[in-house]
């Protein structure tokens, strides 16, 4: 009887050692948690931890700067500062009437890196936040931006169209294709 407790003391503590493990995790709003103002009345929530080169990062739709809860901890942890920035409309930011488009995302962020004085960062988008990211490095020439990552990017388009100048053209399209046949 003894030894069947001791046993099953033994696999209850072996087993429950990844849950122990998980209650060490650091969650993201241990942070630096701000509103950062980025036109009148309109304030973005942002999360900011550790030091290092800064890794900016952006939601998908439609969650929120908290997706990144566990590459938070992580890049951390790897010397980096992590910053998660929350569209306008979505998670803890303002939801204002109005646009909401590329163009009003893009001049955000870039309102969000001049306040926080970031330089050489690395600007990371998640599916929408792949494409914002995409038209931001294009609208700002990647101001403030060394590297770019893109996590399953919804990117806006992949070739030219009207309105739209950057990407291949169609007749570079088709002779990719074409030289691929």
């Amino acid at each position: 009887m003894k030894k069947t407790i001791l046993a099953m003391g033994f696999l209850i503590a072996l087993f429950n050692q990844p849950l122990l493990a998980q209650g060490k995790r650091v969650p993201a709003s241990a942070g630096r948690e701000e509103y950062i103002e980025v036109e009148k009345n309109v304030k973005l929530h942002v999360t900011d931890l550790g030091n290092g080169q800064p890794i900016v990062l952006i939601h998908g739709w439609p969650l929120s700067d908290a997706m990144y809860e566990y590459q938070y901890q992580y890049l951390e942890q790897k010397g980096f500062r992590v910053i998660g920035i929350s569209l306008r409309g979505f998670g803890k930011s303002d939801k204002p009437y109005g646009k909401y488009d590329f163009d009003v995302f893009s001049d955000d962020i870039k309102i969000v890196l001049e306040k926080l004085k970031i330089r050489n960062a690395v600007l990371g988008g998640f599916s929408m936040g792949g494409a914002v990211v995409i038209h931001y490095i294009t609208k700002y020439n990647s101001a403030h931006i060394s590297k770019l990552a893109l996590f399953a990017a919804a990117a806006p388009s992949w070739s030219q169209r009207e309105g739209y100048p950057y990407g291949v053209s169609d007749a570079d399209a088709a002779a990719l294709i074409k030289n691929t046949l």
